[in-house]
């Protein structure tokens, strides 16, 4: 996990490896850092498009004497084998004809992002789509929301066997170094 660092961890004192498998929820504990071959196999056995919990106590590295065990905790879901696509992939051509025409980089100033999160659901269809970062612009920022909720419907993201499944996307425009972009949890 990208927020925690290897380098905050005096001593590991436990990981915890929570999964749904064939409807049921299954943990198994180990006392190190390492994945053990039981944690791996339950990972692989874990329902499609469901969350994988990851709980890790531990011991800091720092100076105080008497350092407090600590938790970092996260999940995350195994990726499907092919993204969600827009049909076609034409989806610059869609941008660049009914949005890129209507708002100047002057809308959305120098350190500036508009983002809009949204999820493209198992039937290809956008869904949950809203501002995430607006930019101090709210007439642009109303014309992006809806260049996204007007797109035709996509081809959904599918996992080898072929189930369908959800997938959660961030559209951006403006300043993309800006420092606010770190906030959006965008994976490249």
């Amino acid at each position: 996990n990208h927020y925690y660092k290897a380098d905050w961890v005096k001593e590991y004192k436990s990981v915890n490896l929570t999964v749904i498998s064939n409807g049921q929820k299954k943990t198994i504990k180990n006392t190190n850092h390492k994945l053990t071959t039981a944690q791996k196999k339950l990972i692989q056995s874990s329902d499609l498009d469901s969350e994988i919990n990851v709980v890790i106590t531990y011991l800091p590295k720092n100076n105080l004497s008497n350092s407090r065990i600590q938790e970092m905790n996260f999940s995350f879901r195994i990726d499907p084998e092919q993204n969600a696509q827009y049909l076609g992939g034409e989806l610059d051509n869609y941008i660049r004809e009914t949005l890129m025409n209507k708002v100047s980089i002057k809308d959305i100033p120098q350190y500036q992002v508009a983002a809009i999160k949204f999820i493209i659901d198992g039937n290809g269809h956008i869904v949950d789509a809203h501002v995430a970062q607006a930019s101090k612009n709210v007439d642009a920022d109303k014309l992006i929301l809806k260049t996204i909720c007007d797109m035709p419907n996509w081809v959904p993201a599918q996992y080898l066997d072929g189930t369908k499944t959800e997938q959660e996307f961030v559209f951006t425009i403006g300043d993309q170094s800006s420092c606010t972009m770190n906030m959006l949890d965008i994976k490249s």
